[in-house]
């Protein structure tokens, strides 16, 4: 009789031999390389990590980089030792089908061996696609919502802020009005002489007050010390020199005759106030806007006017002398008769400005514009005019005795009878300008 072979002991033969043949030396660096990786991207998200919540994000954001290599570990496993039980990776499986032959006495023996698929990409889409969306949603919904309320907490302490910042600035200004009624009313601070020990304290709670005080509160502290006859210049019993005004409002206010030598007014809003005849010497103005501003016979002299807005100011008769009006705005003021002696106009625009019967003596005023001003029977003598723009401009019977007109633009300009001895005509533009002389110039 002949003896079949037993294909099932050779198959397990080979299948051992299989099991029993080590793994090839790039299998093996490969798995190495893989290895490195992992730790290498898990030691980078704990970082990662670590650095989330020293910066004070909250607990499932920070643990977002630690769940990364956690999941790859997981993935690794499920596709290389695992395959079998996680279905991730690729495997045999092998069935055996026994056939009765009713000729044979043996049965037939049928050996199957089926491959399963790893997952592949697209399967894994399909997988998760759905509920990684939905993961997404409910963490984007959630980071709006934590946000929206952080906004709300934020805007709701600012609001408590403000509101106790302005209460407090309310009892600072109604304990200095009460303290202010007591020297006035009690200790007699009116009739006080000079040097005072009521006086010293008057001033010291002025001072402070709005050292603390908010711009609007300024504001009402300062009529309130005008209308007590406290600050008139005649007979200053409060002085404010230093005192800190910035940023107030007094547009369209009444304070004719005030003293505010010194004082601190940058920023302020002054378009359309009466200051007539005040005292605003050594004054901080800069930036300053004072359109429109009746400013007749006031003394800014020493005042700091840079970059302040004087458009349409009436200044007739003012003392601006040493004052610095640098890059300040002039255009179609009033400084008739006005003092700018030493004063600083450089880069000033002084255009359609009169400055009729107005003494400049040494005045500054490179670059200035003063493009149709009107200077006629002006004082101009040694000033310094390099660079300006005098363009139409009219200068009839002006002094210009020895000033420094080089390199101006005299263009088109009116200087008849004007007396130029001395002057640096030097690289002057004088095309049809009507000369002294009556003569125009080509």
């Amino acid at each position: 009789m002949r003896r079949e072979p037993n294909h099932h002991s050779k198959a397990a033969n080979q299948t051992g031999q299989q099991h029993k043949t080590p793994g090839r030396p790039g299998q093996q660096c490969s798995r190495r390389q893989i290895i490195v990786v992992i730790m290498v991207s898990s030691l980078f998200c704990l970082v990662i990590s670590a650095i989330l919540i020293w910066k004070g994000f909250t607990w499932y954001i920070s643990s977002i980089p630690m769940s990364i290599p956690i999941f790859i570990v997981l993935l690794y496993l499920g596709y290389t030792k695992g395959s079998k039980w996680s279905g991730f990776g690729g495997y045999d499986t092998t069935s055996m089908v026994v056939e009765t032959e009713t000729t044979s006495p043996l049965g037939k023996h049928t050996k199957t061996i089926m491959h399963q698929s790893g997952k592949t990409f697209w399967d894994w889409m399909q997988l998760l696609i759905i509920p990684a969306a939905l993961a997404l949603a409910a963490i984007a919904f959630n980071i709006q919502q934590n946000q929206t309320s952080l906004q709300l907490s934020v805007q709701q302490h600012q609001t408590d802020l403000q509101i106790a910042k302005d209460q407090q600035q309310e009892t600072i200004l109604e304990s200095y009005l009460d303290h202010m009624a007591d020297l006035l009313l009690n200790d007699k601070l009116r009739e006080s002489r000079p040097g005072a020990e009521v006086r010293q304290v008057a001033q010291a709670r002025t001072l402070t007050a709005l050292q603390d005080l908010d711009p609007r509160r300024k504001s009402s502290l300062l009529r309130f010390l005008y209308e007590a006859n406290l600050i008139s210049k005649n007979n200053v019993i409060i002085s404010l020199y230093q005192a800190d005004l910035r940023n107030v409002n007094l547009s369209d206010s009444i304070l004719d005759n005030i003293s505010l030598r010194g004082a601190n007014l940058s920023n302020a809003d002054l378009s359309n106030i009466g200051l007539r005849s005040a005292d605003l010497s050594n004054t901080n103005l800069s930036d300053a806007k004072l359109t429109r501003a009746k400013l007749e016979n006031v003394n800014l002299s020493q005042a700091d006017l840079s970059q302040a807005d004087l458009s349409q100011a009436d200044l007739s008769f003012a003392n601006l002398g040493s004052a610095n009006l640098h890059r300040a705005t002039l255009t179609l003021a009033n400084l008739h008769r006005a003092n700018l002696n030493f004063t600083k106009l450089d880069f000033a625009r002084c255009d359609h400005t009169d400055l009729t019967r107005a003494d400049l003596k040494h005045a500054h005023a490179h670059y200035a514009y003063l493009n149709y001003a009107y200077l006629n029977y002006t004082i101009l003598r040694y000033a310094d005019l390099e660079y300006a723009n005098l363009m139409h401009s009219y200068l009839n019977y002006a002094d210009l005795n020895s000033t420094d007109l080089s390199h101006a633009h005299l263009d088109m300009a009116h200087l008849s009878h004007a007396d130029l001895r001395h002057a640096d005509l030097s690289s002057t533009s004088l095309s049809g300008t009507i000369m002294p002389d009556g003569s125009i110039h080509p």
